[in-house]
């Protein structure tokens, strides 16, 4: 299991026009066939076998990956 540890931040979204707070977060992460599987079943084609994956796809595969529940959706843009 790999651990991340994300800082948090307080943050400014313009189209609200407010501040807002992202707490530190731990990402526990394992790499699996079921991680494997779901960003797969996401993308339509095949994780090892498809080239360059741009940030997106990257960043999708470590939410995939990610055995911590809830989240904040917000703390995988620190990455």
């Amino acid at each position: 299991m790999l651990k991340i540890t994300v800082s948090g931040g307080e943050f400014w979204d313009s189209s609200k026009e407010e501040f807002f707070t992202i707490k530190p977060t731990t990402l526990h992460l394992e790499h699996s066939l079921i991680s494997l599987t779901r960003w797969e079943q996401h993308y339509k084609r095949r994780f090892l076998d498809d080239g360059p994956k741009n940030s997106e796809e990257v960043l999708f595969y470590i939410q995939c990956m990610t055995l911590n529940k809830d989240v904040n959706p917000l703390t995988y843009s620190q990455l």
